[in-house]
């Protein structure tokens, strides 16, 4: 199974060509996720959070005269999941809340 040129123009477009690194490496089902999971990103809206958060950081790193990688701390666990690990509900709920 060949990557749609569409998709990786999308990811081009968005910086994102690393998401098929390992494309050869993955079996259908993993792949067939992967394009499941891209098609469903907002590429746009996620640089764009990012971009806020980022900025937000810079802020506080220049208050504190510390940089952004001393102020960043990883996300908790319990705040975290994936669409292919939750239940079509859920996943629901969260489309719904944004």
């Amino acid at each position: 199974m060949n990557i749609d040129p569409n998709i990786l123009l999308r990811l081009k477009n968005a910086n994102q060509t690393h998401l098929v690194s390992y494309w050869d490496q993955l079996d259908h089902e993993q792949r067939a996720i992967l394009i499941r999971d891209i098609t469903n990103t907002d590429f746009a809206h996620v640089t764009q959070a990012f971009q806020g958060v980022k900025d937000q950081l810079m802020e506080i790193s220049e208050l504190n005269k510390q940089t952004i990688d001393q102020i960043m701390e990883p996300i908790p666990e319990h705040l975290t999941s994936s669409s292919d690990k939750i239940s079509k509900e859920q996943l629901e709920n969260y489309r719904r809340e944004g």
